[in-house]
């Protein structure tokens, strides 16, 4: 069995044969389309992943804010019903000190 036997698989050299250059030129067409929508759909992925993850970020520090925000909000209103609550309590020790300083001295002596 020689390549003489077969002539068919000896190489095929572009110019030789009308039908493999039309099929080659078909192939390459069909690459370069297979080549763009590949770089197509990359990119587009990669935008859009992006666009999301970027949401994401932008989301997340919003509701971060403002949690923060009614944290402080919360922290503040409680700090203030302490502080009132603090003055209350200085308030009616000085009243009843005031009281019983002013009362001692009404006191009949022994």
């Amino acid at each position: 069995m020689t390549m003489t036997t077969y002539p068919i698989a000896s190489a095929i050299k572009p110019g030789d044969n009308p039908l493999f250059d039309m099929m080659t030129k078909v192939g390459s067409v069909y690459s370069d389309s297979l080549q763009s929508n590949a770089n197509e759909l990359w990119m587009s992925s990669a935008r859009i992943v992006q666009e999301h993850a970027t949401r994401a970020m932008v989301n997340a520090t919003q509701d971060c804010i403002a949690a923060l925000t009614q944290n402080v909000a919360d922290l503040q209103q409680r700090a203030l019903v302490r502080i009132g609550s603090a003055n209350q309590q200085a308030m009616t020790l000085m009243t009843t000190a005031f009281t019983n300083a002013m009362f001692s001295g009404f006191k009949p002596v022994a």
